[in-house]
């Protein structure tokens, strides 16, 4: 939600994509559907499909610790950041915090910045070739990918005031993104790095439409080699409502079990979609006058979103954000909340969830993304409906190991905020619920990543108990 800008008067600057060739084993899940579509993931693609955006040039931020900032990222899991384009001057010592970033290993999806050039480049097309092969020389294969502009409709809150080479509105947003496409195929050092279609903000929020900017100029929906939305669930009443949420803006619907792109999404067909933000505010015991959740919220809700839009077909979908960026004691703030750690990089409970979640998934195998993961039909009779006035839910997602162990991760959506007094609902009870697998498990278990606890199941057995509680556990199948 912030936006990634070039801030350069005030010494601050202000994101992954996956190639089409990826290997991610994935299908989309038609929601609702009374059967789980077959399908398994690697383990380590899931672990790799969940990316995270920082700021680490925001030198006024809590992002100018960038060791603090390197350790929380080690410490959630992730192996992408998303994050802008350092466009600057050579040897400009404002770059050094991405330097450090994937100088540790991350790889990083570069969002291009709005502004104006820095000192020395006539355009900013020059300048972001010039940034982007410095890092690329520097770093090479840790650039991820690079993405249009970022929610140009937020511009004064009205998208129709953005300003690029003597357009405006939706014409200026699509000649940015032509221009940036032609400027990374022509480059050899870049050639082969995806581009990132640019993005709006989310329904009902943005105040451009995609189909505006694809009018504008139909050139565009050849200048991208991934698509990108931004999907929040609930930000301002942390509510999860996945139809709204998240099949609205993906467009999705399903005729005889395949998914199928609406009326404004033919120029992603045959190309993945990512998500390039999602996530949930949160401070200690919520914030009723903004809608902010408190941290059991966050926690319960974050892995659940993430895996919805991975369920619906993003190939990379990056939390938003890492910390949060700058203090906010009076409660004034929305966008100061996002964080999954405070503004001293301490972990709220959303950051040990997922660090729980991403350590159970993780695979260190030498072939944990080359494999071929065998099937496993998973089958599910006693999901719980969710709350009253929710979105009927119970979910699925399964994954493997090279070693062949299973992890199949189950959820469900009750109601956990209520919007109308903005106050955490009462915890329901565990619903006892059982998968039944069309294979013998060796041993089994339930491990629960918000309470970092493991029940054990029966021993070869090809069904597995579960105590559903209100957020994603992990079901295990070891075959061995």
């Amino acid at each position: 939600m912030i936006h990634y800008r070039t801030l350069f008067a005030a010494a601050v600057i202000g994101g992954q994509a996956v190639c089409a060739t990826s290997a991610l084993a994935y299908a989309p899940q038609e929601y609702g559907a009374a059967a789980e579509v077959p399908w398994v993931w690697r383990s380590q693609d899931v672990v790799n499909a969940i990316g995270i955006c920082t700021h680490v040039g925001y030198s006024n931020s809590v992002y100018a610790n960038t060791a603090g900032v390197i350790a929380a990222l080690k410490y959630v899991g992730v192996t992408s950041v998303r994050d802008s384009i350092p466009v600057l001057p050579p040897n400009d010592p404002r770059e050094a915090p991405y330097d450090a970033v994937m100088g540790a290993g991350f790889k990083m999806s570069m969002v291009t910045p709005e502004g104006a050039p820095p000192s020395g480049y006539s355009t900013m097309t020059a300048a972001i070739k010039a940034s982007l092969d410095r890092e690329e020389q520097k770093f090479p294969g840790k650039i991820l990918s690079v993405e249009g502009i970022n929610e140009p409709d937020l511009t004064l809150n009205d998208g129709y005031t953005y300003q690029y080479n003597g357009l405006s509105g939706p014409a200026a947003v699509a000649q940015n993104q032509i221009d940036l496409y032609t400027l990374m195929k022509a480059d050899p050092l870049l050639s082969s790095i995806p581009v990132v279609e640019f993005s709006l903000n989310s329904a009902p929020y943005n105040q451009m439409m995609y189909h505006a900017v694809y009018a504008a100029n139909p050139a565009v929906t050849k200048a991208f080699d991934v698509a990108s939305r931004g999907v929040y669930a609930g930000v301002w009443s942390p509510q999860f409502q996945m139809q709204q949420q998240i099949v609205d803006p993906f467009d999705i619907g399903w005729v005889n079990n395949n998914y199928v792109y609406g009326a404004y999404e033919p120029k992603t067909e045959g190309r993945p979609e990512e998500v390039k933000e999602t996530g949930l505010t949160s401070s200690p015991t919520g914030i009723p006058a903004l809608g902010v959740s408190d941290y059991t919220v966050q926690a319960k809700m974050l892995p659940y979103t993430v895996l919805d839009t991975l369920k619906l077909g993003s190939q990379r979908t990056f939390m938003y954000e890492l910390a949060d960026i700058y203090p906010d004691p009076s409660g004034t703030v929305v966008d100061d909340h996002f964080g999954l750690f405070d503004n001293n990089l301490n972990p709220k409970p959303a950051a040990t969830v997922m660090h729980n979640l991403m350590a159970k998934l993780s695979d260190t195998s030498s072939t944990a993304t080359t494999f071929t993961p065998s099937q496993l039909n998973v089958t599910i009779r006693q999901f719980p409906m969710a709350s009253p006035g929710a979105v009927p839910s119970g979910l699925s997602l399964v994954t493997q190991k090279a070693n062949g162990n299973y992890q199949i991760l189950v959820w469900y959506e009750p109601l956990l905020w209520n919007q109308t007094t903005n106050t955490e609902m009462p915890v329901p009870a565990a619903t006892p619920i059982t998968l039944y697998l069309n294979k013998t498990c060796v041993s089994t278990s339930v491990y629960d990543p918000l309470t970092n606890t493991t029940v054990a199941g029966p021993s070869k057995s090809s069904q597995i108990p579960v105590s559903l509680p209100d957020h994603a556990v992990i079901a295990s199948c070891n075959v061995s």
